[in-house]
């Protein structure tokens, strides 16, 4: 059972950093982010602005990554414009139309900046986490107490890679914490068009 949590506490913890770290990489990209002033809620036609931020190349997004209100709030809004026809049968089973891409619905709280939600659009393999190592796990039997006491600790360690961006280590460290991977200028851009960057990002309240 011990097992099982460490398992499923290791996933979140590399989902965490992988979406922590696109987002800080795509959102400095100004020609990357879809953010309205004033700020507006998310709907069918913020996605078409989205995939247009990647013009002839929009065919290269995948996936969208969203937070579960952000989800919900497009079903709502599909609904309120009277989608007909076979788009029908998704809004009736609460999934919404999303131009024949699926959705990644996670509660990360990398997509949560205050009242502000950010929705990702990505391209194949626009993140990607690989073990640098074998997981270890110790145990110890403590005595001397009260009652006998096992003390367990473990380490793994893993990489991050972001597509078409190189990590800056001189600002941002060989071993980074949280808040450097979500330090937009810690990922350097080696590309020349953001077309080969790992996607887009868009704002909604």
């Amino acid at each position: 059972k011990i097992g099982v949590q460490i398992a499923k506490a290791i996933q979140v913890d590399q989902l965490e950093a992988g979406l922590t770290s696109v987002v800080a990489a795509i959102t400095a990209q100004a020609a990357l982010l879809n953010a309205p002033s004033p700020e507006s809620a998310i709907s069918t036609s913020r996605l078409v602005d989205g995939l247009a931020l990647f013009g002839d190349q929009g065919a290269r997004i995948a996936v969208w990554v969203m937070h579960s209100k952000v989800y919900y709030d497009l079903v709502k809004d599909q609904i309120s414009a009277n989608i007909d026809g076979i788009s029908n049968f998704n809004v009736a089973n609460a999934a919404p139309v999303t131009l024949n891409r699926p959705v990644l619905v996670t509660d990360s709280a990398s997509l949560v900046n205050g009242s502000v939600y950010t929705t990702l659009g990505l391209t194949s393999d626009a993140v990607v986490l690989e073990d640098s190592e074998q997981e270890s796990m110790m145990g110890d039997l403590i005595t001397g107490k009260d009652n006998l006491v096992v003390r367990l600790q473990g380490e793994f360690a893993y990489n991050v890679g972001v597509k078409g961006c190189a990590w800056d280590v001189a600002n941002g460290g060989v071993n980074p914490d949280d808040t450097a991977l979500g330090t937009g200028t810690n990922w350097d851009s080696v590309m020349d068009s953001v077309k080969d960057l790992p996607g887009i990002a868009l704002y909604s309240i």
